[in-house]
């Protein structure tokens, strides 16, 4: 069996378990998601603690605009990206609730006026995926993606030079995308124990 294929196999096994085990999916997912990261698992806790944390507070900001944000954290980098209305402060807003929190080294962000198009996005965004999903040399990279009106914004981990090269290909090469913006890192090395 190739591993194209073997892939696939996987992929619609893995579908199959989360139709019957819908309570269990998140936890499955998550699992195999913390395995095939490509930081540190300590690494990969405190960026999920910083991005709930900076999530939570923009809910508790009670502005329904916050909704449209999507909140990315990876080795202490913070992206978000989203819809925030022209002449509202809710960017800044949301910024600089991401710079307070403790551990973040860094905060982007890459908002737009308004979204004409929400379906066209997510096709754009479910061929990406495919792409990553079904890519067997892509086991170590950690990318987390938003679509909006057609620019695909790349947050994450990859564990060298030639997965990213990789991962950015597969972007570019998405029909739909008009612009590929990318706050993709490297894999940060942890100290040897002497």
């Amino acid at each position: 069996m190739t591993p194209h294929r073997l892939r696939r196999l996987v992929v619609v096994a893995v579908a199959a378990v989360a139709t019957l085990l819908s309570g269990c999916t998140l936890v499955v997912l998550g699992a195999y998601d913390a395995a095939t990261d490509a930081r540190a698992f300590a690494v990969q806790q405190t960026d999920g603690v910083i991005a709930n944390t900076i999530r939570s507070e923009l809910m508790e900001a009670g502005l329904q605009r916050f909704l449209a944000v999507d909140v990315f954290c990876h080795q202490g980098l913070v992206v978000l990206t989203g819809v925030i209305e022209p002449g509202s402060d809710a960017g800044a807003r949301a910024v600089a609730i991401a710079r307070r929190q403790e551990g973040v080294s860094r905060v982007e962000s890459y908002f737009f006026a308004n979204r004409p198009s929400r379906l066209t996005d997510v096709a754009v965004g479910t061929r990406f995926f495919g792409r990553m999903v079904f890519d067997l040399a892509l086991r170590q990279a950690h990318v987390d993606f938003a679509v909006i009106n057609g620019h695909l914004v790349l947050a994450g981990v990859v564990a060298d030079r030639s997965e990213l090269e990789v991962v950015l290909h597969h972007a570019r090469s998405v029909s739909g995308v008009k612009i590929v913006k990318s706050y993709l890192q490297l894999k940060v090395q942890q100290a040897r124990a002497s």
